[in-house]
């Protein structure tokens, strides 16, 4: 289901991103997937199997991960395009004018989700959800960064229907850390984009929205968990 939505986005641009103390910030700049860095902060672009299917994958030399069981997560970071609300309130048929309170309430539902995606999976299958750093617990930072709703579905007086052609799209950054000295071990970097495959007029909702956006989600967390099966020396759930 997921593979139509995550390979629309090859040859496509992400958003160039810069980890930074404790979280993850980001600047303006885009690059394209082909040409991300072969190191990055001392990290050095996989090209395996593993990642298979993100844009870019960095590793640590040497990184160990077996002793890792556990894990903590940090509160996922959500942003816009820089223009995303002037593009809704000047160039997009929508029932009214997207305000500070639309924005707020998209960046917390979605970072909800992939809150409660990523634990999900991670939990489902054999990781324990710490709740302070230790020896054996990897610090999850994450952000969606690049997020562009087509059409956000506003609380509105009137029946108003809108018609796109894609719900939209996001970039995923992921940082592995270890959780007492703070040293980044991994980053990912990968967009999504929604594009149905006829290019087909249909009607976006609220409903649509975030079932898209749990594609993705459940998409990448799957990548994250059995990712972690592969270098911590775990068994797969089955």
């Amino acid at each position: 289901m997921y593979e139509k939505l995550h390979r629309a986005r090859l040859g496509a641009a992400v958003l160039g991103v810069l980890a930074v103390g404790a979280g993850i910030a980001t600047t303006g700049a885009v690059v394209a997937a082909s040409k991300m860095p072969a190191e990055w902060d001392g990290l050095v672009k996989q090209q395996t199997k593993n990642s298979k299917g993100i844009d870019g994958v960095y590793v640590l030399p040497n990184a160990d991960f077996k002793g890792y069981k556990q894990f903590i997560m940090d509160p996922v970071k959500v942003e816009f395009q820089k223009n995303w609300q002037r593009d809704m309130n000047d160039t997009i048929d929508i029932s009214r004018k997207v305000d500070a309170d639309d924005i707020q309430r998209i960046r917390t539902g979605l970072g909800k989700m992939v809150q409660d995606g990523f634990t999900k999976e991670l939990k489902n299958n054999g990781y324990t959800l710490a709740t302070a750093p230790a020896a054996d617990t990897l610090q999850l930072s994450t952000a969606i960064v690049n997020l562009y709703v087509n059409a956000p579905d506003l609380p509105s007086a009137g029946r108003v229907r809108t018609y796109t052609t894609s719900t939209g799209e996001m970039t995923l950054v992921l940082e592995l850390r270890d959780s007492v000295t703070g040293q980044v071990l991994a980053r990912a970097v990968d967009r999504a984009e929604d594009q149905n495959n006829f290019n087909q007029m249909q009607w976006t909702n609220s409903v649509s929205n975030a079932a898209d956006a749990d594609l993705a989600i459940r998409y990448w967390a799957k990548k994250l968990r059995t990712g972690l099966d592969n270098v911590t020396g775990k068994t797969p759930a089955k």
